[in-house]
């Protein structure tokens, strides 16, 4: 919500998917806001049109295990903004497959998605290097093998 703030005169609308428990708290932070719209819970179709109709991927998260929405994201090419924490270090190698920015640093996430809003050939190569990256290693296909691997049963083909 800060950093659409501080986009709030740059050509670019920001829409939040999701709930939670601090959603009144968000709602209110983001009054008079008009690059920024909250669609709370959606159905699966709306998040497919969501993902196709954005460009650029943002996760704000503080904490995250194995995030399956940037996952999603970044399997379908979408170029993406993440914060440098744990989780999301093993799909977003900085300048490769995504952009990392410091946890709670409303500025730099601003800076890193006005980058990818003016560059987009590097939009471009993010998306497809994520997308590779995510195919790669973690389609059901991959998985599936890595389990068998690991269990010393040789996989069928």
């Amino acid at each position: 919500i800060r950093a659409a703030r501080l986009l709030q005169d740059y050509p670019i609308k920001f829409f939040v998917i999701g709930s939670g428990h601090e959603a009144r708290r968000y709602l209110e932070e983001a009054r008079g806001l008009s690059n920024l719209r909250f669609l709370g819970e959606v159905s699966e179709d709306v998040l497919s049109q969501a993902y196709a109709a954005c460009d650029i991927f943002v996760l704000p998260s503080i904490f995250e295990g194995m995030p399956y929405a940037l996952m999603e994201a970044m399997a379908l090419g979408k170029a993406v903004v993440a914060s440098d924490i744990e989780g999301v270090r093993t799909l977003v190698k900085d300048g490769e497959t995504g952009l990392l920015f410091p946890p709670r640093d409303p500025q730099a996430l601003a800076e890193r998605i006005k980058i990818l809003c003016e560059n987009p050939e590097l939009r471009r190569k993010l998306g497809k290097n994520a997308r590779e990256l995510v195919l790669s290693r973690y389609s059901w296909e991959s998985v599936l093998d890595k389990l068998l691997r690991l269990y010393g049963v040789i996989p069928f083909g």
